[in-house]
C-alpha cells in the first residue's frame, strides 16, 4: 500500500491494502464518523469521498493493529523467537480521522502559539532538549496569515493530532497484547519516525527545532525515537548518543546472535551500513559514527564529521 491512500474504506470501496502479496480481505467491524480533509480539486476528487460519512468502516491505523495483534497471538504458540515490523502510515497524508477526535484537538487548538511553547516546555522537562538551548520560533504559519489561511492551518493541525492520538491509542493495543500473550518481559520494542514532522503542519509539532520533512535541519532529519526491553533498558533513562536507523539491524543481529548472510536468495548482499547499538540499550555510553550522510528525494544531501560532540 503506498503511503498516500485513502486511510478509511467503507464495504463499497474498491480498496489498495495487501496482506501479504495478495489483495488484503478488510474487516469493518468498527463505526466510524469520518472527517477526511482536502482544500484542492485534486484532493477532493482522490481523499475527500469520504468526508462526513458515518457507519461500519475500516480505518488502516485500528486495522494495522488487529492483524499485528493476530499475528502475535499466532506467533506466541511458537517457540522461536519473532520480527514484528509495524509501519504505520499517520499521520502521513492523506489527513483522515475520527470526527470526534477532531473536534477534541480544534477545542484544544484554539491558541497554536501556546501549544508550541508547551511542546518546547515539555521538552526541556522531560530532559529532551536544554533548558538554555537556542530555538527557531518560526510562527508564520499561525500568526503571520490572514485569519482563514490561520483556520485552515489550525484545521489540518488538529486532523494530524487526531491521527497521532489514534497511532498512541494502538501503540498501547500491541503492547497489551504483548502482555496478554506472555511476550512482553522477553520483547525490545523500537518506536520512532523516518523524519521530522510534516510541512502542512509546519513548525508547530516540531518545536522547538528548525525545519520540517524533506529539509536537512534537525527539524527535518532528528527524531527523538522509545525503546523499551525489560530488565535490560532502565526505565525513564534517556541516552544522548548519536543513532541512526541503520543501526537497527546489526543491533538486532547481535542481539539474536545472528550473522548476516553471505547469499540471500542466489545473491551476495549489501552489508548493513551502521553498527550495533546494543551498547547503548543496555545504559552504556557510545562514541558517535565517524560521520553521518543524509539525503532526502535525492535533491538535498548533508554530510557530517561527527567530532565526538557533534
Amino acid at each position: 500500500m503506498g503511503a498516500q491512500g485513502n486511510l478509511f474504506a467503507t464495504p463499497e470501496d474498491k480498496h489498495q491494502y495487501y496482506d501479504g502479496n495478495d489483495r488484503a480481505t478488510l474487516k469493518y467491524d468498527y463505526n466510524y464518523n469520518m472527517h477526511c480533509y482536502a482544500d484542492t480539486p485534486f484532493l477532493k476528487k482522490h481523499y475527500g469521498a469520504c468526508h462526513g460519512k458515518s457507519g461500519k468502516a475500516f480505518y488502516s491505523t485500528d486495522g494495522i493493529t488487529d492483524r499485528a495483534v493476530d499475528l502475535i497471538e499466532e506467533a506466541s504458540d511458537q517457540t522461536d523467537p519473532f520480527f514484528m515490523y509495524v509501519a504505520y502510515r499517520a499521520p502521513h497524508k492523506p489527513l483522515q480521522a475520527p470526527e470526534e477526535l477532531v473536534q477534541k484537538y480544534l477545542k484544544r487548538y484554539t491558541d497554536l502559539q501556546k501549544v508550541a511553547d508547551d511542546r518546547h516546555k515539555g521538552l526541556v522537562s522531560a530532559g529532551l532538549f536544554p533548558q538554555n538551548g537556542d530555538i527557531a520560533n518560526n510562527n508564520f504559519l499561525w500568526t503571520k496569515q490572514d485569519k482563514e489561511k490561520i483556520e485552515k492551518f489550525r484545521l489540518q493541525a488538529a486532523v494530524h493530532a487526531a491521527m497521532v492520538e489514534k497511532l498512541d491509542e494502538n501503540v498501547g493495543k500491541l503492547i497489551q497484547s504483548l502482555k496478554d500473550n506472555g511476550e512482553y518481559e522477553n520483547t525490545l520494542i523500537l518506536y520512532f519516525s523516518d523524519n521530522g514532522a510534516a510541512s502542512h503542519i509546519g513548525d508547530l509539532m516540531n518545536s522547538p527545532y528548525k525545519g520540517v520533512k524533506a529539509l536537512l535541519w534537525e527539524g527535518g532529519a532528528r527524531t527523538h525515537a522509545i525503546a523499551s526491553w525489560p530488565d535490560v533498558i532502565k526505565p525513564g533513562t534517556i541516552s544522548d548518543d548519536l543513532v541512526w536507523v541503520g543501526d537497527i539491524t546489526p543491533t538486532l543481529l547481535e542481539i539474536t546472535n545472528t550473522e548476516f548472510p553471505e547469499k540471500f536468495h542466489g545473491s551476495v548482499p549489501r552489508k548493513p551500513d551502521g553498527r550495533s547499538v546494543l551498547a547503548s540499550l543496555k545504559g552504556n555510553k557510545m562514541l558517535p559514527p565517524e560521520a553521518i550522510f543524509s539525503t532526502i528525494k535525492a535533491s538535498k544531501a548533508s554530510f557530517i564529521k561527527v567530532d565526538g560532540s557533534f
